[in-house]
């Protein structure tokens, strides 16, 4: 039997090792590789569902470590480098060899599937940009990548830093303390503030960590930023982010003739795979007996977007084709008959159209989306991402998502009118401001259900009608979930 350190030496092992030396990937070079059309696609399903567990780690503000990883690698599993195969045991080493180039193979193609499916609108760049930035993190806070990976791999990337002498470090001392007390608010004493300034710093332009800038964990000095060397992370999230970002946008430029001649075979997957993000589908039914007349009591369980849809349909007599199809479509959802729709739109729009016009003019719409004309297709309500990222409204619209497209001031005021008490309003906001639309509609829900002071769990909200049997008492979800009276909850005003 060979030795391990043959077998290390072995030409196909080495080209095995040399292709994907690290569990840690900025993803720069287009894979070489030829697969499947059917590992194509699933490599794709399955990375967009360990994006899907990043975003939902981050809306759940989950920290423990060993939970991270367990996320990390739910759908696209990386290993770290392991030294612990013996020359005595070859053959394991072996195994250990391939199982590491398969997941890493899994792990670059299923990036690249991606890359290509997410490419298109700026919405989805953003989003896949977020997710990845995301995952990259968690692998580089894995406890069990070694030091020695790490720091192969950053010296790899050739990056523009020097490490700060002790003489510099010195002399900077006083401010360094005081951005060590900002960035650990558990360093409280002298012999902690000391071990902390025995680490290595380095220093690099200020616009490479523009994030430890914003959040003032960097100390400032003639246009460097000196960075403790555990922030280095922050660092290649960034170069990350940005040649990320560049790759997007070169790829939607050339995208239609990228796929020349693929498009029969490559096209329909990748259409799929980004509106899986987007159509998020929903085919259950909170109460099949609703009416028209239920409506009214029924809104201050709804979504905010529906809400709103609402408020203004009352006010205005009339909503515009956008906002007729994302409420008409939620209203079906949550149960209601198309008799009682037909009859709920007319009344609707009694006070400025005849019934003769409404017959003329919109039953004929609200017939289709429930499949009774035209092809007789059976439409779903639609999702968060895709109110987000398709037809935005414009002037005189109200459909859109309220977090994604009213201002901040405009979303205040909605939340307020909604019941949500003053002093909760700015930490939604905060959400909506920095992008976080779902996680501002997620933690809107969790406020008004008392979710956040722990009586019951919350799921992330990725559809208005999820978010209405979350909400409401007398949904089927809520017969096996505890849900406290909104009446007697204190962040939340029923008005």
């Amino acid at each position: 039997m060979k030795r391990a350190g043959i077998v290390r030496q072995d030409p196909a092992i080495q080209k095995m090792l040399s292709i994907f030396p690290y569990s840690i990937n900025l993803y720069m070079d287009y894979p070489q590789q030829e697969i499947s059309l059917l590992d194509f696609e699933t490599y794709g399903l399955d990375r967009l569902q360990q994006l899907r567990d990043v975003e939902n780690a981050y809306v759940r503000s989950i920290t423990n470590t060993s939970d991270l990883v367990q996320i990390s690698k739910k759908y696209i599993p990386v290993n770290p480098n392991s030294n612990n195969f013996k020359d005595t045991n070859p053959m394991k080493y072996l195994e250990e060899i391939k199982e590491r180039y398969s997941q890493r193979l899994k792990d670059y193609i299923s990036h690249f599937v991606l890359r290509l499916a997410y490419c298109q609108t700026e919405d989805l760049r953003e989003w896949f940009i977020k997710q990845e930035s995301g995952l990259l993190q968690m692998r580089c806070k894995n406890p069990l990548l070694s030091t020695e990976e790490k720091n192969s791999f950053i010296n790899s990337l050739n990056l523009n830093m020097q490490e700060v002498s002790t003489k510099e470090k010195k002399e900077l001392e006083n401010e360094l303390r005081s951005i060590i007390k900002i960035q650990d608010s558990n360093v409280r004493n002298e012999d902690m503030v000391q071990a902390e300034l025995s680490k290595k710093y380095y220093k690099l332009p200020f616009e490479d960590v523009v994030d430890l800038v914003q959040s003032r964990s960097v100390y400032l000095r003639r246009g460097m930023a000196y960075i403790r060397e555990e922030d280095i992370i922050s660092l290649i999230v960034h170069i990350f982010k940005e040649n990320l970002r560049n790759s997007l946008e070169r790829l939607s430029n050339i995208y239609t003739k990228l796929l020349r001649e693929d498009e029969e075979r490559i096209g329909p997957i990748l259409t799929n795979i980004s509106r899986q993000y987007i159509d998020d589908d929903y085919s259950g039914k909170v109460d099949s007996n609703i009416t028209h007349n239920d409506i009214p009591r029924l809104s201050k369980y709804f979504p905010l977007c529906m809400r709103h849809l609402q408020d203004q349909l009352q006010i205005d007599s009339h909503l515009r084709h956008g906002g007729r199809m994302q409420y008409g479509l939620f209203l079906k959802g949550i149960g209601m008959s198309l008799q009682e729709s037909l009859i709920f739109w007319k009344i609707a729009f009694s006070k400025k159209i005849t019934e003769d016009q409404f017959n003329k003019n919109y039953a004929y719409n609200i017939r289709h989306n429930y499949g009774q004309e035209g092809k007789r297709t059976n439409y779903s309500p639609y999702s968060c991402a895709k109110i987000i990222m398709t037809n935005p409204p414009s002037t005189g619209d109200h459909h859109g998502c309220p977090f994604r497209h009213a201002s901040l001031d405009t979303l205040s005021k909605m939340l307020k009118h909604a019941g949500v008490r003053e002093n909760r309003i700015p930490e939604i906001c905060s959400y909506a401001k920095e992008g976080h639309y779902q996680i501002a509609c997620t933690r809107m829900l969790e406020i008004i259900t008392g979710a956040d002071n722990g009586e019951r769990l919350t799921e992330n909200v990725s559809h208005p009608n999820k978010y209405f049997e979350q909400c409401y008492p007398g949904s089927e979800y809520n017969k096996n979930h505890k849900l406290p009276d909104t009446n007697n909850n204190d962040d939340f005003m029923d008005i």
